[in-house]
């Protein structure tokens, strides 16, 4: 349903999608059955320069990851809301699989395709494939985030770790969806975008378990001994469990002081 919305919305763009096609040869025109993720990923060559970027850096990705993101901003333009983690692009950092950093990127992400966007010193901007990074660094609202691929059964998507221990991990997704809009002639709406959040945890070798942000749901998979100290960590230091910043809270705590009577 979001591809075929798109494509309403790149269709009623397509002159001036045509004109930009003619002018530059960057932007794909939409065809039948085309989707976001299909005019981007389709896209080939390869693009260089990238903003602060080290030489090594700018050159790996400029090989092997130079696929357009044009079609989606032209997609986007009349559409209400943000898809994105953060509006602007910040500077990021990005980790190799082989743990090698190329830092100082200019990077956003894009919550309704679930893509990371790169813009090179020229202004180009280009999405990344996935699986050449194991984590993703960007400086949102003043704190440094960290995405890593959390889920084994999703091993090429980025969540966002809230905290990780050896025995605990406690992450979310952002993620965007997409309200259509119509015009019957009697009423009208307009399209726009949504964010959203899931959560999800998970305890050593266990399954993954997607929960709520309520006690009895982020609480479920541990011991009675460590629900109790938890419990009564939150009590001596106020914490009244409204958002996740008050789990991450007693998940630092109650982890510190184990690891201080060891």
């Amino acid at each position: 349903m979001k591809n075929l919305f798109l494509f309403f919305v790149l269709i009623c763009s397509s002159s001036i999608i045509s004109a930009q096609c003619v002018a530059g040869g960057s932007a794909p025109i939409p065809t039948a059955g085309s989707s976001i993720a299909n005019l981007t990923s389709n896209t080939s060559g390869s693009i260089s320069g990238f903003q602060n970027a080290s030489f090594s850096g700018a050159n790996f990705i400029s090989q092997n990851l130079g696929l357009s993101y044009s079609s989606n901003k032209f997609a986007y333009q009349n559409i209400k809301g943000s898809p994105y983690l953060n509006n602007e692009p910040v500077k990021g950092t990005l980790v190799l699989n082989d743990g090698r950093k190329i830092e100082e990127i200019l990077l956003q992400i894009d919550l309704y395709t679930d893509q990371i966007i790169a813009t090179t010193k020229k202004g180009e901007e280009i999405i990344l494939h996935e699986e050449y990074f194991k984590e993703v660094v960007l400086p949102v609202n003043g704190e440094q985030i960290v995405f890593k691929k959390a889920n084994p059964e999703d091993p090429n998507k980025f969540y966002e770790v809230l905290f990780e221990d050896d025995g605990l991990v406690f992450f979310k997704q952002n993620y965007a969806t997409l309200r259509d809009g119509f015009n019957n002639g009697i009423s009208k709406r307009e399209a726009k975008f949504n964010n959203r959040t899931k959560y999800f945890i998970k305890h050593g070798e266990n399954e993954i378990a997607n929960v709520k942000l309520k006690k009895k749901d982020i609480f479920l998979g541990f011991q009675d001994d460590e629900l109790y100290a938890m419990k009564r960590y939150a009590n001596e230091h106020g914490i009244e469990f409204r958002d996740e910043t008050d789990y991450v809270a007693v998940f630092e705590g109650f982890t510190e002081e184990k690891l201080n009577r060891k």
